[in-house]
């Protein structure tokens, strides 16, 4: 199966990844920079429910509170200040890159 990313073009807001389909402001992705202690690798796609509860031992990514944001994985401890959202899951994407037709139809 291929999977096309021009097909449905993602949404962009500062370093965030949001998802034509999904409620903007609850599901988002980001993307792993470097290997992470998790096993997550280099270049993952973090899909990341923001705002939401987490126990202890969640894997979740805090922000800083200041721009340029910061966004760092972590497992959650009982509080934590700079919550941003709770990782649903990370996996990698291998897509063929060439346009799909309805979006070729659009463009030409």
């Amino acid at each position: 199966m291929n999977i096309n990313i021009s097909c449905h073009r993602p949404v962009f807001s500062d370093d965030i990844i949001g998802f034509n389909g999904f409620e903007f402001n609850k599901l988002v992705c980001l993307i792993a920079d470097g290997n992470l202690p998790q096993g997550i690798a280099d270049g993952c796609f973090l899909f990341t429910e923001v705002g939401t509860s987490f126990k202890e031992g969640d894997l979740i990514i805090t922000r800083t509170k200041s721009k340029p944001y910061e966004y760092k994985i972590k497992y959650a401890e009982e509080i934590e200040s700079d919550y941003f959202g709770r990782v649903l899951m990370a996996t990698q994407l291998f897509a063929k890159e060439e346009p799909c037709d309805e979006y070729q139809r659009f463009t030409k």
